[in-house]
């Protein structure tokens, strides 16, 4: 785990949120959400129809531990495990967020950059690894992306199976979607 200091007010909360029947619930619950990775002013979306328990060993402790592979033009960027070193749980996350609001069907709930400790997973993050390369090289070695990468996004199952199926996207520029498509 990393060293974050937590505000004890945040803990006491999450704690006073966290309900034993919130896992039994989201036992029974089938989520339908959309994954949205944001882009500048555009984003990436794709449907996700799973149990947890779909996911077998993979869903422990309200997290996926699983790596999450991210690729810029068929070059690995990383493959961080999703659920290592992920702060707060989606048992955490859901009831925080339910303090103040109503979540219904194809609610988003977004868990942040998927990171490691150790650093030879790679990032799933472009603006992470350039960071860290600003840190360590004094300035960053990867580019930006351009018009004409390519982008893949994906999480596999321990059969190699894609668990919400390959995002795979390419950056073009807004005017060659023509008039019917929006970003």
């Amino acid at each position: 785990m990393r060293g974050y200091e937590i505000h004890p007010r945040c803990i006491q909360l999450c704690q006073r949120q966290r309900r034993a029947e919130l896992a039994a619930q989201l036992r029974g619950v089938h989520f339908q959400a959309r994954l949205l990775r944001p882009c500048g002013e555009a984003f990436v979306e794709c449907d996700v129809r799973l149990l947890p328990d779909e996911l077998g060993g993979a869903w422990h402790d309200g997290k996926v531990h699983r790596p999450l592979e991210s690729y810029i033009n068929d070059e690995l960027l990383g493959q961080p495990d999703a659920g290592i070193d992920m702060t707060f749980s989606f048992h955490d996350l859901i009831a925080h967020v339910t303090k103040t609001r109503r979540l219904g069907a194809g609610a988003i709930i977004g868990s942040g950059t998927v990171s490691n400790c150790d650093r030879s997973l790679g990032s799933s993050c472009l603006a992470e690894r350039r960071t860290l390369e600003q840190l360590e090289h004094g300035a960053p070695r990867t580019s930006f992306l351009k018009y004409g990468d390519r982008v893949r996004i994906r999480m596999r199952d321990a059969q190699g199976r894609d668990i919400f199926g390959t995002i795979d996207q390419r950056v073009v520029r807004a005017d060659a979607l023509g008039p019917s498509r929006t970003v």
